[in-house]
Formats: C-alpha cells, structure tokens, sequence
C-alpha cells in the first residue's frame, strides 16, 4: 500500500513537472492608483519583447497566460507612469500600485512647450526609452499600442514599413478627404504624402520624444491640416560638457507564424483526382496511381517554405555628441537592413543626421536640424490577384519541384501536372523590382529672446525627396517550354 501511495506521489509529481515546464503558467494580479486606491480598468500588461498582453477588468485584475519561468512584465495605463515588474515561476499574484505622472514633465506642444500641470488640452508623450525598447523599422510602429486613442495598422507585413503605415488619431473625421494626421519635425510641418511612409525615414535611435496633439485644438496652431491630430516628433540635440559617444547595435531574426499545413504528394493527388471524378473530368495520369506519386515524389515540394523563409533583421546607430555653453552639436550615423520573411525580399536604410545649436549672445540663438538618407527595397508582388507569390505557393502542386534536373524552372505545364500558373520561385528570382528613395530633410532657425517670456523664433525648413523604380522582366520561361515574349522594363524618377 505504501509503494502503491510512492509510486501515485511520483508520478503526479512528474506530470505536474511536466505541466509546469512544457505548458503555461497564469499570472494573475490587481492594478490600483496610489493616490486614490481605485482599480483601474483597462489598464495594459504585455509580457517585454513580445506582443503577449492582456488588460484589467472592471475590479483592475487581470491573468496573463506565460510559456516562460521568467520576465518582465510592462504595465501601462493613461495618465500613470509605466512600470516593469519581474516575475518567476513562484509569482502567483501581483498587486501593483502605479503613480500619476507629476504635472512637472515638459511636452512639445504646437511652437513651444508646457508643463503637462498647464495643458488643457489631450496630449499624450512617448520618450525615446519605449521608443527603442523594441526594434521596429520606424517610429509609427513603435507607438503601436502605447498611446491611448490612437490607432496604428501596417498595410502590409512588406519589411521596413515600405507598405506605408496607417494613423488614425480618434478615428476617421473625412469620408472624402484625408484622415492623415499632420506630422511635425523639429518645428517643420511635413507634407501630406498619403501612402508614402514618412516616418520610416527617420532612425528610431534619433528621436527624443514624440506627443501626439489629439483634440482640436492643434488647429488653432497649425489650421485645417491639423484636424486629424498632429504628431509633433523632437529629434535628440546636442548638451553642454563632455563629448558622449554612444553605440546601439541590435540583430534579429523572424519568421512567419503558424504557416498552414499543405498537402503531401499523395493527399495531393489523392483529392485532385477525386474532384475531377466528382467533376465528370478524366484524372490526370501523372496522379492517378496515388502509390507510384507517393514513391516518386516522396512528400514532395512544401511550397510555403520555398516561398516563405526565416530572416535576419540589424541595426546600427553610432550617436556622438557634445559642446560647449555656447554651442552645442549631435551627429548620429544608421544603418538598418530588414530581410523579408518572403524569399528574396529586403530593405535597407542608411540615415545621416546634424543638429546643432550656437548662442550668438544672450538673446539671440541659431540652430539646425538636418537629416539625410536614403532608402533601398528590393519588393515582391504579394498583391496582385493572380500572380501572388502567396497565392501561387499555396496552389502549387507538391507533385512540382521548384527546378527541372537541367536548371530550368519547372511547372506550367496544366495537363501534366494540373497547375498552369508561373512558378512561385521564377517569380521571386527572375522578375527586378527594386525601390529607390532619397530623402533630405531639415531646417534652420532664429530664435529671438525679446522678453523674459516673449520669444521670436523664425524657421526655414524643407523635405526633398527624390525617388526611382526599376521593374525588370526578362523574356525566360516560367517552366521548361518554348520561351515567350513578355518583356518589361520601366524606370520611375521624380522629385517630389
């Protein structure tokens, strides 16, 4: 009886192990306010580094479901500063207390900047510390979810953000016009550019802070193009004292989530044939014999993972800094590269930046900001209705290999294989489209110390940008047969 007891102890004990180390573990918790002892409802908890979260009830409790022993957690809340909590494989419970941000902290509002204890208005602030505390490609997507009201969607999972990113501050106000919000520079209002993402220019390692204006009253600053809200973006400047340099180098690597399973050569055949019979149509004779497809091709060509791939994705920011009380500078150095999860896709960015600042005297100051870089992508069609590298890879039959033996590419060939589409790899290999981009932008200023409280700051700025898209494709034969004429070659250049 007792070994019996011995051994039901073990073996309970091995499973709960098991269930501790290869399932999850629930952390459970209650988010108040310190200042009145309320709960607060809605406030944001995200497991740092991933997009893991939840948020708390009507009662601020809330349970986040883990597969890891350790970490931290970030918790956010509107108005209340954030904190990081660590947690273990002990935590059952976390009763956190978050603080009101005090009314002394500083935001850029409009042409200056005000205490936050002064504002009347709705702002929220973003400092550089959550910017960078996750790579992304550009700051839009850095805000993703830190900042109330605000909704931020990538069109497309192309890398580097090239897809353009969508912001929208309360929602739509125009069913017709553009429901873009104004974004602002280091004082320099940028244009509208609709599809083109701006923000993409700009290396995260640069940025200051960002306060995003969400009410109407932006407009009595910069007018009508500030109805959709503005984002007003300060870049980091140089301070007093000794030179600083400063190195941020990050690598990483992603890969497409959760691909579907495709069918084997066997179950591939196995249906094809069926819905011909089902259609009244005779069966291919190439997939009639489900064992001899089976024994040729093995399980055959998994199409996903020749279109799909694990990429790499780097960056370096070199940052150095310093002056004097009468002048001031920065010069920061980037160089991003983003492979694509999609074969033979990337992007690259190399940005430049100078911002200096020289008191002539007490009362006069002059300054710039400048910025330059320029913007390389080397893009897919993973768009168009029927020749998606997507949708050709989910099509494709697995009884194809992406190559005959001689080198050729294989498939396309419709009463051989059932399948008349061009060849997912073809598409990716043979076909150019590359995207060219260069961008300068930057300004100039006067400010004027006329009162104790009464400046005259004049500013001189521009965006120039120059761009050129080569489309090539060549006249080579999406599977072994007789080469057809379909050539393309286009260039586009402009300054806008």
């Amino acid at each position: 009886m007792k070994l019996r007891s011995a051994i039901s102890f073990a073996l309970l004990l091995f499973f709960g192990t098991l269930q501790v180390a290869f399932g999850q573990m629930k952390i459970t918790g209650k988010v108040k306010s310190k200042a009145s002892g309320e709960s607060l409802n809605g406030a944001t908890i995200i497991l740092k580094g991933t997009d893991n979260g939840t948020g708390t009830d009507s009662k601020g409790e809330f349970e986040l479901y883990v597969t890891q022993n350790s970490g931290v957690l970030t918790i956010s809340y509107a108005g209340m500063k954030s904190q990081d909590v660590k947690f273990n494989e002990k935590t059952k419970f976390l009763d956190i207390v978050m603080e009101e941000i005090t009314g002394n902290e500083v935001v850029v509002v409009g042409y200056g900047s005000k205490k936050r204890r002064d504002l009347s208005t709705a702002v929220s602030s973003v400092s550089s510390k959550e910017i960078t505390s996750t790579p992304t490609a550009d700051a839009a997507q850095a805000l993703q979810g830190k900042v109330s009201g605000v909704t931020i969607v990538q069109n497309s999972g192309a890398p580097g953000g090239t897809g353009g990113t969508r912001i929208r501050i309360r929602g739509i106000s125009s069913i017709t016009g553009t429901n873009n919000p104004l974004i602002v520079v280091d004082g320099y209002p940028l244009p509208d550019q609709n599809a083109d993402n701006i923000l993409n220019s700009f290396g995260t390692g640069d940025i200051e802070s960002i306060d995003v204006l969400k009410d109407a009253a932006a407009a009595s600053i910069y007018g009508q193009r500030a109805s959709n809200g503005v984002i007003m973006i300060t870049t980091k400047r140089g301070k007093p004292g000794r030179v600083s340099l400063n190195v941020d180098i990050y690598r990483g690597i992603q890969q497409a989530w959760q691909l579907p399973s495709m069918l084997n050569a066997k179950e591939y055949a196995i249906m094809n044939s069926e819905a011909r019979i089902a259609s009244g149509l005779s069966t291919i004779p190439k997939l009639s014999d489900y064992n001899a497809v089976e024994s040729q091709y093995g399980r055959g060509t998994d199409w996903l993972k020749e279109v799909f791939r694990r990429a790499a994705m780097q960056s370096v920011n070199i940052t150095a800094s310093g002056g004097s009380d009468k002048a001031q500078y920065l010069f920061s150095a980037g160089y991003f590269l983003q492979d694509g999860i999609i074969y033979k896709t990337d992007v690259e960015r190399f940005n430049l930046r100078f911002n200096g600042d020289v008191k002539v005297n007490d009362r006069i100051k002059i300054g710039n900001s400048i910025s330059l870089n320029k913007f390389t992508e080397h893009a897919a069609d993973t768009y168009s209705p029927f020749n998606s590298v997507i949708l050709l890879g989910l099509m494709a039959p697995p009884t194809v290999a992406p190559r005959n033996a001689d080198g050729t590419y294989a498939g396309g060939n419709g009463s051989v294989d059932g399948f008349s589409e061009p060849n997912p790899i073809y598409q990716l290999e043979v076909p150019k489209n590359e995207y060219n981009k260069y961008r300068f932008n930057g300004n100039v200023f006067a400010e004027i110390t006329l009162l104790k409280q009464f400046k005259f700051k004049a500013l001189f700025g521009a965006d120039y940008n120059y761009q050129e898209i080569n489309n090539f494709s060549p006249a080579t034969p999406a599977s072994g047969g007789s080469v057809f004429n379909l050539t393309n070659y286009s260039v586009q250049k402009g300054l806008y």
